[in-house]
């Protein structure tokens, strides 16, 4: 993705969740479906250490929680 970096990665996702119609109207009437999506990229400072940030959008399933927007990093060194 960017020239000489040729080691990085990255990646966007996407999940859909469905209730199932076996839970009946009990669950159905407080919960719906949720989904959501994630981009990160992968930096390869060494070979022996990455850094990772990400970013998230969740839809969650109940109506009394609004739409969550989730921003984190992660650094993995390996021994």
């Amino acid at each position: 993705m960017i020239d000489g970096r040729d080691n990085d990665t990255w990646s966007i996702g996407y999940f859909y969740m469905q209730l199932s119609d076996e839970f009946g109207s009990a669950i159905k009437r407080n919960f719906d479906d949720a989904h959501g999506v994630e981009i990160f990229y992968n930096i390869e400072i060494s070979k022996w250490m990455h850094i990772t940030p990400d970013f998230q959008i969740l839809h969650p399933s109940s109506d009394r929680v609004d739409t969550t927007y989730l921003a984190g990093i992660r650094a993995r060194i390996d021994f």
